[in-house]
C-alpha cells in the first residue's frame, strides 16, 4: 500500500492527502501504517507458533528484514527479543 493508493481512495492528490492526514493524525500516512502493522504483529508474537517471517507477511510487510527494521525502530527491541521477554514475563 502506498500513499498514492490511500490518496486515490480518498479522491485526493498524494500531496493533499499527506498534508490532511498529518494535520489530523499527527504523523505521516506511512508512519501511521507501519505503527498499525507493528501493533497487529504483537499478539502474533505473544502467542508464539509463527516464525518472524510468517508474522511479517501476515501483517503486510514485504520482507522479514523490513519488518525487523521497523519493529526495532518502534519497539526498541527485535521481534525475537520481544517474544522472549513476553514469554518470560507471561
Amino acid at each position: 500500500m502506498t500513499v498514492g493508493d490511500l490518496a486515490a481512495r480518498a479522491f485526493m492528490s498524494p500531496r493533499t492527502f499527506t498534508r490532511h492526514f498529518h494535520e489530523h493524525v499527527g504523523q505521516s500516512p506511512m508512519s501511521w501504517l507501519v505503527a498499525r502493522r507493528i501493533d497487529a504483529s504483537l499478539e502474533l508474537l505473544e502467542v508464539g507458533g509463527r516464525g518472524v517471517e510468517e508474522v511479517a507477511s501476515a501483517v503486510g510487510f514485504q520482507s522479514a528484514a523490513s519488518y525487523r527494521k521497523h519493529f526495532r525502530r518502534v519497539m526498541a527491541v527485535s521481534p525475537t527479543q520481544y517474544r522472549r521477554g513476553f514469554q518470560a514475563g507471561g
